[in-house]
């Protein structure tokens, strides 16, 4: 695949034009759009938690339609197999050999539908694929998947039946948790007149080579100073050392090295900037500590003790010249 170079400034426009072309579909929910995006370029894995009916799915089609890439979504059941997410080797006696059955986990954007509604067996199929971009089958085979790869799944709070809980080592590869709740009363009169409407088209507006070369920028090209680096460092360790006792288990050293992605890719998405400030850092804390911090059975769990906990978080790590790090 020849990749795309792109300047500072065409990756800005890209990025400003895929934004505007995913918000004419999606109504109510430029936050998580942004955020998306955000991780997007990043090349982090997102976990969507909503309430059915919330344009979960629908939000990471379009992302992955304007992009320009491949889509495959994966309704997830209790019965279902790795072999039947991942793909199979079948043996065709006509060649003597084993031919290649691909499952839809091989496409760009790959849509995990109530992932926890299929049993550890099955969720394990994804742990390979998000943290090595690779495929394993049997006699030692190994495929790389299509680039850019990038997993959203999805999960509904609310049902306790039939349901499994996600794996903390698979909770940690997901770079945000991002929470939909219901539209405002406005955005939700917009939703309602696109029943009599037309469905809104969007444009391709980018490429997976050209992702990849916006990944590629965030990587390397993207600055960030040794304050920051320390500060993140902080606040990530103290995650492990909290006051309140609410934190049975911190977030690992791979969050940090996710938490700097995150923050880079916040700079270029929401700040259009070759550098990363502390700001950075405080926008991203929330989605990319929740799906980590496993917590005791004093916690409530509602969305402001979130805010209010990762609030805390960042007070302390910011320490008293942290504020002065750009």
């Amino acid at each position: 695949m020849e990749v795309a170079m792109l300047e500072f400034e065409e990756i800005c426009e890209r990025i400003e034009r895929i934004k505007l072309e995913v918000k004419k579909r999606i109504e109510g929910y430029d936050a998580l759009i942004d955020l998306s995006l955000v991780a997007m370029v990043a090349s982090g894995h997102l976990l969507y938690t909503g309430v059915p009916g919330l344009a979960k799915s629908l939000l990471a089609k379009t992302v992955a339609e304007v992009s320009g890439c491949t889509f495959s979504r994966i309704q997830l059941k209790i019965d279902m197999t790795p072999s039947d997410i991942i793909g199979t080797e079948i043996w065709r006696p006509d060649i003597k050999n084993f031919e290649m059955r691909h499952g839809p986990i091989f496409a760009n954007f790959v849509v995990a539908d109530e992932i926890n509604r299929t049993p550890p067996k099955t969720q394990s199929a994804f742990l390979e694929a998000m943290q090595e971009k690779t495929v394993s089958f049997t006699f030692s085979r190994t495929i790389d998947l299509p680039r850019p790869f990038i997993v959203i799944a999805t999960r509904n709070p609310i049902d306790h039946d039939g349901v499994f809980p996600l794996p903390e080592a698979q909770l940690d590869r997901f770079m945000f948790e991002l929470m939909f709740p219901y539209p405002s009363e406005d955005d939700e009169i917009k939703v309602a007149k696109q029943v009599t409407e037309d469905s809104v088209g969007v444009q391709k507006i980018s490429s997976p080579e050209e992702l990849i070369s916006i990944a590629e920028f965030v990587n390397k090209g993207i600055y960030v100073n040794d304050r920051i680096y320390r500060y993140i460092v902080k606040l990530i360790r103290c995650t492990r050392n909290s006051e309140n006792n609410l934190i049975e288990l911190g977030a690992s050293p791979r969050t940090t090295k996710m938490c700097v992605r995150a923050a880079k890719g916040h700079a270029l998405v929401i700040r259009r900037s070759d550098s990363v400030i502390p700001e950075d850092v405080d926008a991203v804390a929330l989605p990319l500590l929740k799906p980590r911090l496993m917590m005791n059975f004093q916690w409530q769990g509602g969305e402001s003790d979130w805010q209010t906990l990762v609030g805390d978080i960042i007070s302390k790590a910011r320490g008293e010249h942290v504020e002065n790090a750009y």
